[in-house]
């Protein structure tokens, strides 16, 4: 009798989405989740072959933000060594200007104060690019996109008319740390991520400079 053939998974990561998740709904500081670990429970929850792990994020410039340079470069560097595929996409600088209140009593005005914040660009885009990509040339039967990014949808519809095209199943995930009460992209299983096993599974190194390892602030 032949067995049949394991179906092929390839997990998808936008870095600073399942980040943003976890810092939300588990309060972790700063991205200690293993990939590798996550998406091998994820795969043994169906049965899959884990045949690839895709890692999307931003990095700053050293000039930029010095500390989350240094922390990405490490992060990825490792998760590089242990076969994960790295795709860097643009961070982009801006101020976004708050509003100050003046003192109760008093004539003199505050000057407005302005806050500079970094901002990803084309994440989104570049994993549709390859989720069509991989399901044209037929390197996966399920993929597994850990974001909750709605800007998927349309990536998502067009890999499932690929498949029919193609005459085969497919299968596409979303999944994210999870309360309970959270929601995953559109047309797509939602698989939650409980808190004890997204804890269970965390990467315990800190790749930030010494001097910024107590901060807490975002990535």
């Amino acid at each position: 009798m032949t067995l049949p053939v394991p179906q092929r998974a390839i997990c998808f990561f936008d870095g600073q989405n399942l980040y943003h998740a976890a810092r939300k709904v588990f309060n972790q500081s700063h991205p200690s989740y293993d990939v590798l670990a996550l998406s091998r429970w994820v795969c043994e929850q169906f049965g899959w072959n884990l045949t690839q792990i895709r890692f999307y994020t931003g990095v700053p410039s050293e000039r930029d933000n010095y500390h989350w340079h240094h922390f990405w470069a490490g992060k990825l560097r490792a998760m590089a060594s242990q076969g994960v595929y790295i795709r860097r996409v643009q961070v982009k600088y801006h101020y976004n200007q708050l509003e100050t209140s003046t003192t109760p009593g008093s004539e003199k005005q505050h000057e407005p104060v302005k806050l500079r914040v970094g901002t990803e660009k084309q994440t989104d885009v570049h994993i549709a690019v390859d989720l069509l990509a991989l399901a044209f040339k037929q390197e996966y039967d399920a993929a597994v996109i850990f974001s909750q990014d709605s800007d998927l949808i349309p990536a998502v519809q067009e890999v499932f008319a690929v498949a029919r095209s193609q005459n085969r199943p497919m299968f596409l995930a979303s999944a994210f740390p999870s309360d309970g009460r959270s929601i995953g992209i559109p047309h797509t299983r939602w698989i939650h991520i409980p808190a004890d096993v997204y804890l269970e599974r965390l990467d315990n190194r800190d790749y930030r400079p010494k001097r910024f390892q107590a901060r807490s602030d975002g990535a």
